[in-house]
């Protein structure tokens, strides 16, 4: 077997070739700015950012304009972490701030929320299962807290929180809820109307669109202030010409999931689970984690033992994974998530995130524990 074998999915996902066709217009034939509606080119570009916004919206059942382009989750939660703070400080003047968020956040939530300026952040620990317990968030919150940031999915354990109960207690104690949907969107509905979330971010290329877009959910805009300033685009909260490809790309890659949803989420769901029964026949010490806990269908992450210290991705060349998070990976450090929950730094460095998704076949998971058990023989 020479061929690499793709299971990195949580990372990135290849670009669906029915939203390529969908896209290509707007890089050749329609490459206007869709905010100059002074002709027709522009005029058209507009209306496919109008109806690309539409889709988004109808997936996630909430208003057109709740909706706001960004250039993925991370630009997504920062706008939405920085905002909410600038905008609350500026009217609620306290000697004290206080946010509630766990300790196996994405970066691009702990770091944001580490830079701010005169907030005392509570980092929740999670379970061994990397579940945030709702006791923890109901202890942490005192009467400086005004917003709790919980992701709706782990990025690389997979595990899912209650995040309709932790809604129902921000909104108990009228405090704002912004949650990470980023690893969550495509894997199972979100209807925002049932949902108290006031914030929600993600980005296109977990989901078959382009990199470099994504959206922001604001449920009510005057909870949050602008970080940019410029042009007048998406209402001044995210200033700058609009990435009309990847928009509309990503509003094809949601009418797809609406359509597809049931029948695609229970297809990687089994690959998955004939994955996570074949490679744990390889090694008795080969461990699932979090097998046990509530997960997104298409994330599986695996232990495996321990050899003089030295890590098995190293090894790994045929195989696109992930050691931790893609950004952890550049880092070449161990992963938060899984220090958080117990794990040592040896444990960490020998765990792989394997990753699945639409264009994962049955045979790329029996080449991939052909491949792996080759592997464990010089190991």
């Amino acid at each position: 077997m020479n061929k690499l074998i793709y299971l990195d999915n949580a990372s990135s996902t290849p670009c669906d070739q029915r939203i390529i066709k969908g896209i290509l217009l707007f890089f050749s034939k329609n490459y206007a700015n869709p905010s100059n509606i002074t002709n027709t080119l522009g005029i058209d570009a507009n209306t496919a950012i109008s109806l690309a916004r539409n889709k988004v919206a109808k997936l996630f059942n909430c208003l057109p304009q709740n909706i706001i382009w960004t250039s993925g989750a991370t630009e997504s939660n920062n706008i939405a972490l920085q905002g909410v703070f600038k905008k609350y400080k500026k009217l609620n003047q306290k000697s004290k701030y206080h946010i509630i968020t766990s300790s196996i956040e994405h970066k691009s939530v702990l770091e944001t929320l580490k830079s701010l300026q005169d907030v005392d952040i509570s980092f929740i620990k999670p379970d061994s299962d990397g579940i945030t317990h709702l006791k923890d968030i109901e202890n942490c919150i005192n009467e400086n807290t005004f917003l709790i940031s919980i992701m709706m999915a782990n990025n690389e354990l997979g595990v899912l929180n209650d995040i309709e109960v932790i809604g129902k207690i921000c909104q108990k104690r009228n405090i704002l809820f912004h949650s990470d949907a980023t690893q969550a969107i495509g894997k199972l509905p979100i209807d925002l109307n049932k949902l108290n979330i006031d914030l929600l971010s993600f980005s296109g290329h977990k989901i078959y669109a382009p990199k470099g877009v994504g959206a922001l959910y604001i449920k009510d805009p005057s909870i949050i202030s602008p970080l940019y300033y410029g042009g007048g685009q998406e209402w001044g909260y995210r200033p700058g010409t609009l990435n009309v490809p990847g928009i509309v790309g990503l509003g094809i890659a949601c009418e797809i999931f609406q359509s597809d949803q049931n029948t695609e989420s229970l297809k990687i769901r089994n690959l998955r689970d004939i994955f996570e029964s074949e490679i744990v026949k390889l090694n008795k010490n080969i461990i699932i984690n979090r097998v046990k806990a509530q997960r997104v269908s298409n994330i599986s992450n695996v232990s495996f033992p321990i050899k003089k210290g030295i890590s098995i991705i190293n090894n790994i060349n045929l195989i696109a994974c992930s050691s931790g998070s893609a950004c952890d990976t550049l880092d070449h450090i161990p992963s938060h998530v899984l220090t958080e929950i117990g794990k040592s730094i040896l444990e960490a460095k020998n765990t792989i995130r394997f990753s699945l998704g639409r264009f994962t076949k049955i045979e790329d998971i029996k080449n991939a524990i052909e491949y792996i058990k080759e592997i464990l023989k010089i190991y």
